[in-house]
């Protein structure tokens, strides 16, 4: 249902715009989501022409996932919504002076409030990225390198909240917390763990 529904749907509507064309696509059967528990995930190619030029753009598309019970269990529904929130209204807003632009796959198309959510991301692995070895060593110098770089991030949103507070503002009350809700099945090992983490402190 989901391939059909992608080349008959959502990769004409987002490609088919002036004269750029969906022709078709290429779906890799061989990949598969390895660290996708939250949502069912669709790596393929897509071909499109502009005029005459041909591109074949890799891409990998986020589908809830097929069980309903699972869906419900893990509140998919939300996750969904947050997801496309952040990368059509908080990324853009954040990054405004294009300061992180190439931290984030190209965000193609997302739809978190319907009944069939999905979201359209570029497949970073011709870029060389990769998932790490769950056990692989981080020396000194990697940690001090992610931890810089993920504090310039969190910088911009305290950058944007000075600079444009109203705007901040009215987006952080978009938001829907997606866990840390008493209902949500995993709750109590989330406040398990962070006290684990602060107790000791």
């Amino acid at each position: 249902m989901s391939h059909k529904l992608l080349t008959d749907k959502i990769l004409p509507l987002v490609f088919n715009k002036g004269e750029s064309k969906f022709v078709t696509c290429k779906f890799d059967f061989d990949s598969v989501g390895e660290d996708q528990m939250q949502s069912s995930v669709i790596f393929l190619t897509a071909v499109v022409t502009n005029g005459d030029e041909r591109e074949e753009i890799p891409l990998v598309v986020k589908f809830e996932p097929f069980s309903e019970a699972v869906r419900t269990y893990l509140r998919t529904d939300v996750q969904f919504y947050v997801e496309v929130l952040l990368y059509e209204k908080f990324l853009p807003f954040l990054n405004r002076q294009k300061i992180v632009e190439e931290c984030f796959a190209k965000f193609y198309h997302g739809v978190g409030s319907d009944q069939t959510k999905v979201v359209v991301l570029e497949d970073l692995r011709p870029r060389g990225y990769r998932l790490a070895t769950e056990k692989a060593f981080m020396d000194y110098e990697h940690l001090a390198l992610a931890m810089a770089k993920l504090g310039r991030f969190h910088a911009l949103s305290f950058s944007a909240k000075n600079e444009s507070p109203n705007e901040f503002f009215k987006l952080v009350k978009s938001l829907k917390e997606t866990s840390w809700v008493e209902d949500y099945s995993f709750y109590q090992v989330i406040k398990a763990c962070v006290h684990r983490a602060v107790d000791p402190i």
